[in-house]
């Protein structure tokens, strides 16, 4: 199966907001399998609770800007899942996965083999990492790693 990744950075973040979110495009879906989620700061940290939350969500994302998608192999074809950066969607509950870390330091979450999250082959539908801020202003930046 071919590997995705693609990176993302949300500056001035006060309270719930989508980081990345994963989606699949009206035609020509593809089902995907996110197992790779890289979340931290770039900038000097202070000694600050955050947490990362990762959701399901049910339509195309609005606001914010399409993210950029890289193939592991760049003989890899195109990825059919969508990223997008910074917007909001329509969010299903409950949280599927919860990573709470101080800003000092950058935390990973992989996959155990054969566990990965699935991003359903249905137009619209996805998965979003949203950040969530306990106290004051954070940049948070990153990645996610999928297969298709």
């Amino acid at each position: 199966m071919p590997q995705y990744g693609s990176a993302f950075s949300k500056t001035s973040l006060t309270s719930i907001a989508t980081l990345i979110q994963l989606y699949e495009p009206a035609a020509n879906m593809r089902r995907g399998f996110l197992n790779d989620i890289l979340v931290g700061t770039n900038v000097a940290p202070a000694d600050q609770a955050s947490e990362a939350d990762l959701v399901r969500s049910e339509v195309i994302p609005s606001g914010g800007s399409a993210g950029t998608t890289a193939p592991y192999d760049v003989a890899d074809v195109t990825a059919l899942i969508l990223t997008h950066l910074n917007g909001t969607s329509a969010v299903l509950t409950p949280v599927l996965l919860r990573i709470p870390f101080n800003m000092r330091a950058t935390q990973r979450w992989v996959a155990q083999p054969g566990k990965p999250f699935v991003v359903p082959a249905t137009a619209n539908y996805g998965l979003a990492l949203r950040g969530v801020v306990i106290g004051a202003a954070v940049t948070m930046d990153g990645s996610l790693g999928w297969e298709e």
